[in-house]
Order: C-alpha cells, then structure tokens, then sequence
C-alpha cells in the first residue's frame, strides 16, 4: 500500500524539482544543460512513442501557445514526472521514468532549430547503456530516408510545426524551453536493478508502464548478477534484450512466447512441471520465483544464455514453418492454373 512505499522511500536520498528544459535564472532547475549526462538503463523499453503520443503532444503545445498569444498567459503548462537516479560512480543521470518524453521534446527542439536557423539548441547528452558515444541514437535522424521511430517523429514533429502557419517558431521555441515544467524526482545511487523497478512501479502514472516482459528482465538479471558468476548485470540484460530482438519481425511469435517456452524448460529440468506450475500465468510463475527464497532447484537452471538459445531456435522454426507455408501456396497456385 501506499503507507509501505513511501515508508520505503524515505530510506533514500530524495529531491525533487518542478523544472524547465533550459535554465531561465540562476535559481531555475533545467533538464537540458551540459552539466548533466543522461544515460537510459538496460532494462527499459526502446524509444517508441506512437503517432498519437506526438499528435497529443504537439496539440497540447500548440494549443497552450494560442491560448497565450490571445489573453498574454504566461503560466506553465505541466508534463508529467521525470524520475532520475544519480550514479555517482559515472557522474551520469540513469532516467528511470520520462526517456519517451525527455526524447521526443529534444526531437521538437530539434526541429525548430531546423525549421528556424537562428534558434540556439540547448545541451542535452543522452545514450543507452550498449553505446560509447553520447547521441549517437539521434545521429541522422533528420534526414529523410531515415526510418528509426527516431527519424518517422522527427518528421512528424516537422510536419506539424511546418503547417501551423501562424505560429512564430522563435516565441513557440522560447515557452517550450522555459514555460513547460516537469516535476523531477531524483534518487541517489540506488545499487540494484529490483530497487530501481520498486520506485518506478510505485511513482509512475503517466508513462508507459513495464509489462510482464519488462519486469521478469529485471527481476532475472539481477538474480542473475547476484546470484552467478556468469555475467554482470548489464551483460545479461544484453543477452536478453538480443534474445527478445530476435523475435521482435515475427508474425505468429513474440516474447510472451518465449517466456512460455522458458517456464516449461525450467520445469522440466528442475522435475517441476506440475498442474499448477504448467497452467500459471508467466507473471505470477516469475514472481513466485524471484520474490520467494523457494524453488532451488529452478533457480539453479537459470541461465541468460539459454534465453537466447530458445529464442534463435523459435526464430529459425517460425522462419521454416513460413517457408513450408509459401511453398504450399506456390504448389497449390500452380495446381490451379
């Protein structure tokens, strides 16, 4: 309950701001400035806000910057929540929550800078955990043959700005920057992954939320890394995150059928495969093991390799079963004719 967790919480170093992207004043709280690195963790989702998330996005500004222009509003329009942990070891800021929206406003700004070459574009560095370089996510995402998520919104944002004619880009740029506000959380030096999800699970509201996939990622890699002396933590997230890629252009396979297929080997090995193991969900199988100091014999199976191993194996069968299929249909066309 709620009493728990913020009992929970209070046993962290906590701050919190209400910020802006830029600094306006030398007591302002910014996002984007380059005395901060931002680094987005191994367990959270790619960058994949839809059509409709920039659509609402961009309505929302727009329609808070005619509202100004017509009765001289100069309120902040509020955003949502950013939660950050600071890792002191690397002097970087892991975003724990708000990366879709953190992104996507750097994409507009972006744009604006394109659109109106004498607008100053604010420092922001940000990179996932398996890059070297800082925005290196980004690089070429303007052009226009680029087809990452990066690139399709990037254009979207362009579009919409470019046929919204009577909007100065320079005023639009200027309340962007200074006017919209998120409410910034930050956490110091949280050591373990699993805290890391109890905060997130327990502070957001307004993004996307992890799904049974997610959360079994980071609850079975920091077993793992506890556990085992395989691979480190971020190693065996990459395992995964491979593992799940693999599956990512398949038609009649995805990661809910991986971790069926994963549940049933460790059954299996472990002699476990009883009546209520077998028929479970996926999300409450998992749980049990990682949240109990039960079921030994499962958890001693337990390898990030083998993952990736089940997960190239459905790969290939669902490539070999589409090609029967075509072939079938090839036969039955030439029959016909």
């Amino acid at each position: 309950n709620w009493k728990e967790e913020l009992s929970n919480m209070e046993e962290l170093v906590l701050k919190t701001h209400v910020a802006s992207l830029c600094k306006t004043n030398e007591y302002g709280y910014a996002l984007f400035t380059p005395d901060i690195n931002y680094s987005i963790p191994g367990y959270q989702r790619p960058y994949e806000w839809s059509n409709e998330k920039i659509e609402n996005m961009m309505s929302s500004l727009l329609d808070f910057y005619q509202e100004g222009i017509k009765s001289y509003n100069k309120d902040a329009l509020l955003f949502g929540t950013i939660q950050l942990n600071v890792n002191n070891r690397n002097n970087e800021y892991e975003i724990i929550d708000g990366q879709q929206r953190l992104v996507s406003f750097y994409l507009l700004i972006n744009a604006l800078k394109e659109l109106e070459p004498s607008i100053i574009i604010p420092d922001f560095k940000v990179k996932n955990y398996i890059q070297d370089d800082y925005n290196q996510s980004f690089i070429g995402a303007n052009e226009s043959n680029n087809d990452s998520l990066y690139g399709i919104n990037y254009r979207r944002i362009k579009k919409m700005l470019s046929d919204s004619s009577e909007v100065n880009l320079i005023e639009l740029f200027n309340m962007v920057v200074s006017r919209v506000k998120f409410v910034v959380i930050i956490t110091e030096n949280i050591t373990t992954i699993e805290r890391t999800l109890q905060i997130f699970t327990a502070l957001n509201t307004t993004g996307l939320p992890l799904d049974v996939k997610d959360v079994f990622k980071v609850k079975f890699c920091d077993f793992l890394s506890k556990n085992t002396e395989y691979y480190s933590t971020q190693e065996n997230i990459k395992i995964v995150n491979e593992a799940y890629a693999l599956l990512e252009d398949l038609n009649d396979t995805n990661e809910d059928d991986l971790l069926d297929v994963y549940r049933f080997y460790l059954l299996g090995k472990a002699k476990q495969g009883t009546s209520n193991n077998l028929k479970c969900s996926n999300e409450k199988f998992f749980n049990d093991i990682f949240d109990s100091s039960d079921y030994s014999d499962i958890k001693k199976s337990m390898k990030a390799d083998d993952v990736f191993n089940i997960a190239q194996v459905m790969q290939e069968t669902e490539r070999l079963l589409q090609n029967k299929r075509q072939n079938i249909a090839t036969t039955s066309e030439s029959i016909c004719f």
